[in-house]
């Protein structure tokens, strides 16, 4: 049966957006690509963590993380815009709009980050194909000197004499070889893209399960550590009973 329970309502206070400025600057879920699993899994890591704090309390998911970190960003541009149109200096900075200017920094630094690394991968990969089809070129180019050759030869021996039916077979011949190592090579071409495609997905899946596992022994460390502390308190709870029995008279 489906819950009837509605959900909890986040009343975000200043002391909220510090905790949770200070975990997504632990945390960095920029540092994986946008819209990519591994920052989706940060962003959770974020969110279950928050969830985890008893003082002061948390309600929420990846998503809402995501866009209250949006709302504080905008708010903080906005902010300072303002501010600094009206005094014409920089304003006094809280706690949490210094962690706002280190979040922005960071964001927009993996950004660069990811846009410097496709673009290695794009030049890396225009390269391979120049490559190919400059292999292909002189490939042909080859084939076009040898056909040359072999005209200038028999129009040296008889004039205006078509070739020779072995002339045309071994001409033919030496085209399908051609045709052939440009395919052979622009096979290696691709298998050697989908081999790196194979190595890029493997080494993804290897990060995100890494990120899980590193996210399953933080919250058993938060669970030992709550625990720990429930029976501390209850062993005071005990020793205190037992002090006020000793002091009321029976």
């Amino acid at each position: 049966m489906a819950s009837n329970t509605k959900p909890q309502i986040m009343n975000w206070t200043e002391e909220h957006d510090s905790v949770f400025c200070r975990e997504i600057i632990f945390v960095n879920p920029f540092s994986a690509k946008k819209k990519s699993v591994q920052r989706s899994a940060l962003w959770q890591k974020v969110a279950d963590t928050l969830n985890g704090i008893t003082d002061p309390v948390f309600y929420v998911d990846k998503r809402s993380v995501r866009d209250h970190i949006g709302v504080l960003v905008q708010r903080f541009k906005r902010k300072e815009a303002k501010e600094l149109k009206e005094s014409g200096t920089n304003p006094t900075k809280t706690e949490v709009d210094v962690a706002i200017e280190q979040i922005i920094a960071m964001e927009e630094s993996a950004d660069e980050q990811h846009d410097l690394e496709d673009g290695e991968k794009k030049d890396k990969m225009e390269g391979d194909r120049l490559k190919a089809e400059e292999m292909r070129r002189t490939a042909m180019e080859t084939m076009g000197k040898t056909q040359k050759r072999k005209s200038e030869e028999g129009q040296s021996k008889v004039k205006k004499c078509r070739r020779s039916g072995g002339e045309t077979v071994e001409f033919l011949k030496l085209k399908a070889e051609q045709d052939m190592n440009v395919k052979k090579q622009e096979l290696d071409l691709r298998k050697q893209e989908q081999e790196q495609m194979v190595e890029a997905q493997n080494q993804q899946r290897d990060m995100f399960k890494q990120m899980i596992k590193q996210q399953q022994e933080q919250q058993k460390q938060m669970h030992d550590m709550q625990s720990l502390l429930m029976l501390q308190q209850q062993q005071q709870t005990t020793a205190l009973m037992k002090i006020i029995e000793t002091l009321v008279p029976k």
